[in-house]
């Protein structure tokens, strides 16, 4: 099945040779581990590096995905729905689908936070969805 497109390899990447992007608003960076362009069908997982002093996220949400997020290091200003968390390391965040969300970095440090989606779709819709929540 080596040949077979639809069917991903599996594979092994140290952070430091993960792919990597710019954050949107030039808040940070993007360290993709597996995403749809790398064959995955259910699951997007990244690593993203939010600079301190950077600008904060946009409110959005996810029609389909579900969102998680594990801070590793840093604080992390979480706004969900109507709710305000500020939240530090090992801290573990769930987002069901079509609830708002944004996220800032809300410390000195730089804030490590990763981040899953699934499936792995592209699902990212600015401000609130039309009728409220999904």
């Amino acid at each position: 099945m080596a040949n077979d497109r639809s069917v991903p390899e599996p594979f092994i990447v140290a952070l430091d040779r993960a792919p990597t992007s710019p954050m949107r608003y030039d808040r940070g960076t993007v360290v993709r581990l597996v995403d749809a362009a790398m064959g995955a069908k259910q699951v997007d997982i990244h690593l993203n590096v939010i600079r301190a002093g950077s600008p904060p996220g946009p409110l959005h949400y996810h029609a389909m995905a579900e969102n998680c997020y594990l801070v590793l290091s840093g604080t992390a200003r979480i706004v969900i729905g109507d709710g305000d968390h500020v939240v530090g390391p090992n801290t573990f965040v769930f987002i069901p689908p079509g609830v708002p969300h944004a996220t800032s970095n809300a410390g000195a440090e730089d804030l490590h936070l990763l981040e899953v989606y699934a499936p792995a779709a592209p699902d990212f819709h600015e401000g609130v969805p039309p009728q409220g929540r999904g």
